[in-house]
């Protein structure tokens, strides 16, 4: 694609968005955060690695 035709689409898309787009913004729409699969690291003999990547904002719910 090319600037021209991006910039072009974007303006396309200033006056008349996508119908997806406006129904997920009416709706408040947020999809699932990516479920980050933990591999096992064999230089991690801890395994905290692995921990830390199960937890990727870097919270912690006390909630089930």
């Amino acid at each position: 694609m090319t600037v021209p035709r991006l910039r072009a689409l974007q303006a396309q898309w200033l006056e008349a968005p996508p119908v997806g787009d406006l129904v997920a913004g009416y709706l408040q729409y947020k999809p699932p955060a990516p479920k980050i699969e933990a591999a096992a690291d064999p230089n991690d003999p801890s395994g905290i690695g692995s921990l830390i990547m199960q937890f990727p904002s870097g919270f912690v719910s006390a909630e089930r």
